[in-house]
């Protein structure tokens, strides 16, 4: 399995260590984690699915900065066949993340090098118009200190829609503000 705790900038542990993987069939190995300014963190890792044609895949899971999971870990790798392995991760300010790994063929001794970019966790373009602009602004204020993990305004699946949702939403609508510049 993949464990991890959190600690402050002083090394004084924040919780108590948590599980990261959602499957515990097969090794768990190689983990790497990448933090934000924001203190959200990604970790990604390799999994020994124990299937020979299958091998292994290179997984992830998405967390805030108080360690909450946004969601169940992801399978990175389309590439099905063979070892996908070594993983390494960077993430942005709003959380998309890149993940590269080695990939070996099945019957092969040549290497390739895979990576995907996976979005952030959760959008706050809520009308689907592929912008965060004032209507999303406008829907999130609808839903403020709403409590329901469904609120499409709980950018960070805590259940509540508060100042932590309004920062992340604020960091999605900053970025897309200076990309235009």
């Amino acid at each position: 399995d993949v464990h991890a705790r959190l600690y402050d900038p002083n090394g004084t542990p924040q919780a108590e260590q948590f599980l990261v993987n959602t499957l515990h069939q097969g090794a768990q190995q190689w983990p790497r984690a990448a933090m934000n300014e924001a203190g959200d963190f990604v970790i990604v890792w390799m999994h020994e699915t124990g299937d020979p044609n299958v091998d292994t895949d290179i997984r992830a899971r998405y967390f805030d900065r108080d360690g909450l999971p946004a969601g169940e870990a992801l399978q990175l790798n389309t590439q099905v066949l063979g070892k996908q392995q070594y993983p390494a991760v960077a993430i942005t300010g709003d959380g998309a993340f890149v993940t590269a790994w080695e990939d070996r063929e099945p019957d092969s001794a040549a290497y390739d090098i895979r990576a995907c970019i996976t979005p952030p966790p959760i959008s706050a373009d809520f009308n689907g118009d592929l912008r965060v602009s004032f209507i999303d602004w406008a829907s999130f204020a609808l839903h403020w200190r709403e409590q329901d993990r469904a609120a499409p305004a709980d950018l960070n699946g805590d259940g509540i829609v508060d100042s932590r949702d309004l920062a992340r939403f604020c960091r999605q609508w900053l970025r897309e503000r200076i990309e235009e510049y």
